[in-house]
């Protein structure tokens, strides 16, 4: 844990540093909600060497996922059912090689509807990040801090605070495995849980949200969210983008370091793609590739840890108004 620990002094350094974007007025950092320790702690562990890149089938994959579970448990988050287990273990087949993936996944019961004794019947927001990466190999660990430690340490963090108060819908956390092979991880768990899946109204997905140096913007995309809310309502979740922590812009540019995605694509750039398949709305949270997307040099030294904490709370600010104000099943 040594480096982990060099590397939350790096991160408290960088800390100092102000975030800032022409023509924005963001709103005090007292008003906050998210622990700024916590988090950084989080995306420093799980993009630690000692991770070894998170892939999937490997020790430091097994790792994360103890790692999650036991944040989860730490904040007496629940199981999907009482009395089971927190993992989700599934198995693919991808380049004629079979892996054996495990997401990690639980629920904070919503206030606004009932739940049945069988389990949940009641309208439900499906919250997920995926942790595994890519590993390593003789180039070194490909550390995976922004992709995708910092969508997981943002949905643990962000998981506390429904937990502390408590939200309208039902909300499931899915961390997944298997992302970086198509989606595998998002692909078994709606498979496995076809009651939640027909009560499941929302996908809300994070997926590198720390951004670089020069990132200045979170970026969404979204599928069908106009059918959940009124036009006022609809209206007023946008004007929440010129009152978050971070400018927050709707698409992702289409050409990038090397990567030239349609607005098909992106739509199934992550596990919210497999929720759109499955035809449920989705809001993706992001900020794009960047020149570290892939590469080992995507560690936590080079993420903007300051844009992260404040995507992270706005963020959470768009989650509790659409736990409010969406139209459910």
């Amino acid at each position: 844990m040594l480096k982990v620990v060099m590397c939350l002094l790096i991160l408290a350094n960088l800390s100092s540093c102000s975030f800032t974007a022409r023509n924005f007025n963001s709103p005090p950092e007292s008003s906050a909600l998210i622990e700024k320790a916590h988090l950084l702690e989080h995306i420093a562990v799980l993009a630690s060497d000692e991770m070894q890149g998170r892939a999937t089938g490997t020790q430091g994959a097994l790792q994360s996922a103890d790692y999650i579970h036991s944040a989860l448990v730490a904040m007496e988050v629940a199981p999907l059912a009482q009395g089971q287990p927190y993992f989700q273990h599934f198995t693919y087949t991808i380049s004629g090689a079979k892996k054996q993936g495990i997401n990690v996944v639980a629920w904070i019961k919503g206030e606004g509807f009932k739940n049945t004794s069988e389990g949940m019947v009641s309208p439900t927001i499906v919250l997920s990040a995926h942790y595994d990466h890519i590993g390593s190999n003789s180039r070194g660990v490909f550390n995976g801090a922004d992709d995708n430690a910092s969508g997981v340490a943002a949905l643990i963090e962000i998981a506390r605070l429904f937990q502390h108060s408590k939200p309208f819908h039902n909300i499931v956390l899915l961390f997944t495995d298997g992302e970086e092979d198509n989606l595998q991880g998002a692909k078994a768990f709606i498979v496995d849980n076809p009651k939640i899946i027909a009560n499941t109204v929302l996908n809300v997905n994070l997926d590198m949200i720390a951004g670089i140096s020069s990132t200045r913007a979170l970026r969404y995309l979204n599928h069908d969210l106009h059918h959940l809310l009124t036009p006022q309502n609809m209206t007023d979740f946008k004007a929440l983008h010129t009152k978050s922590w971070v400018p927050v812009k709707k698409g992702f540019r289409n050409k990038r370091y090397g990567l030239h995605l349609t607005k098909r694509q992106w739509r199934l750039a992550s596990d919210h793609g497999a929720f759109y398949k499955a035809g449920i709305p989705f809001l993706y949270f992001g900020v794009g590739t960047h020149n570290h997307y892939h590469q080992s040099s995507d560690t936590i030294e080079n993420i903007n840890n300051v844009f992260f904490w404040r995507a992270t709370n706005s963020i959470y600010l768009h989650l509790r108004y659409l736990d409010q104000h969406i139209r459910s099943k």
